[in-house]
């Protein structure tokens, strides 16, 4: 028997009140907020996407200091955000 539920690599975490996230791409910086946060990625809430496979840079602002990295914009849904 197999289920339809899909079985994710790492566990999600839901920001109740979201986390500031800066990130740049082609040189134009942007910021906006991560509502959902993994080991695998984050889900970014923004009505301006990058094309799928684009990379971009990233700033989280957390407690205790920046955490920067490099990100590739694997999903995108127009009008709310990308992940």
């Amino acid at each position: 028997m197999t289920s339809s539920k899909k079985v994710r690599r790492y566990e999600r975490v839901t920001l109740s009140r979201g986390a500031l996230v800066a990130w740049e791409r082609q040189g134009v910086r942007r910021s906006s907020s991560a509502s959902v946060v993994a080991l695998g990625g984050l889900y970014i809430s923004t009505p301006e996407l990058p094309p799928l496979g684009e990379v971009i840079n990233l700033v989280l602002d957390v407690p205790g200091g920046d955490v920067r990295a490099r990100a590739v914009v694997r999903d995108s849904h127009a009008g709310k955000g990308m992940g």
